[in-house]
């Protein structure tokens, strides 16, 4: 997946969605690639990534994927929660990808990440929808990775080498400095943290990130 994330793609004029299998997907656009795949759960692999791995005239701002430190297991990119032990939704729901994105679904909940791109980056939109009663210490809807992050007015600045980009996210978030150590090396999150959270059947949360290259 990488391999693919860092070779030069063929200049077609638009995006171009490829699959290569049902595990993982590429996207090329004139300025960027993006690669994505299925969260990793119990499996372990190393291609797994919930979040685009973008890279942009050979940088990528967003983190490489890889489960086999236990570092990464803190802050996986994607919705987690606290009940004595923090635990992912990647976990514990059944992932499948979709046209434009990830579906994860069990008995608790059904999370939906859509991603839509275009030339100048990004938007990832989480919509979790509770199907029985929870009630948890803390509920994390939010927690995204990047190599480096900084705020800036109403909005953050994440970069690495030649890439600048700019990142949104609602509702608002706060930067956990060395949230994971991963192959990009340590990892700052972008992170929203619900305390004392309650949801009763059918209610639903949404998360919204944009990411706009510079």
């Amino acid at each position: 997946m990488l391999l693919k994330a860092a070779a030069d793609p063929p200049y077609l004029g638009k995006a171009e969605t490829q699959v290569d299998s049902t595990r993982f997907r590429v996207v090329n656009t004139k300025r960027y690639t993006a690669v994505f795949g299925l969260p990793a759960g119990l499996q372990r692999t190393t291609y797994a990534s919930p979040m685009p791995v973008r890279v942009a005239n050979r940088f990528s701002v967003l983190r490489a994927g890889g489960r086999e430190d236990r570092a990464s297991r803190a802050a996986p990119p994607a919705p987690c929660h606290t009940n004595g032990r923090r635990l992912s939704f990647r976990d514990c729901l059944r992932y499948r990808l979709t046209e434009d994105g990830l579906l994860g679904s069990s008995p608790l909940a059904r999370h939906e990440r859509r991603f839509r791109f275009a030339e100048d980056g990004f938007e990832c939109l989480d919509e979790i929808t509770f199907r029985r009663r929870c009630s948890w210490p803390t509920f994390i809807p939010a927690n995204f990775l990047f190599r480096t992050l900084r705020r800036s007015e109403d909005s953050y600045v994440t970069w690495h080498g030649a890439v600048r980009a700019r990142v949104k996210m609602a509702p608002e978030g706060s930067i956990q400095q060395d949230a994971a150590v991963t192959a990009s090396g340590h990892l700052v999150a972008l992170r929203h943290a619900v305390e004392g959270f309650k949801a009763a059947p059918g209610q639903r949360t949404t998360v919204r990130l944009t990411v706009e290259f510079l």
